[in-house]
């Protein structure tokens, strides 16, 4: 997938915010849920207009922009699929 089959922003929706593709969910609240611990799971539920498939397709594009499109499904990935327990 791609940036802009994930991502839209539009003006006219949620004044510009960066939202997944055709819904209005703000990817920011993605991030603000895995931050806070909870799982993708957990953020499904909250926001069941964002499909599994938008939430892999960030972070697959997050983890070649933080890492480069080089690097496997690491740690960056895992975090993405829920807590890591250490």
């Amino acid at each position: 997938m791609n940036k802009q089959s994930l991502i839209e922003v539009n003006q006219n929706k949620m004044s510009g915010m960066p939202v997944f593709n055709h819904n209005k969910v703000p990817l920011k609240n993605l991030f603000y849920c895995i931050e806070g611990g909870e799982t993708i799971y957990q953020f499904l539920d909250q926001f069941p207009a964002a499909f599994l498939e938008q939430v892999n397709g960030i972070s697959d594009l997050s983890r070649k922009r933080l890492f480069g499109a080089e690097v496997g499904q690491g740690l960056c990935h895992d975090l993405f699929r829920g807590p890591i327990t250490l």
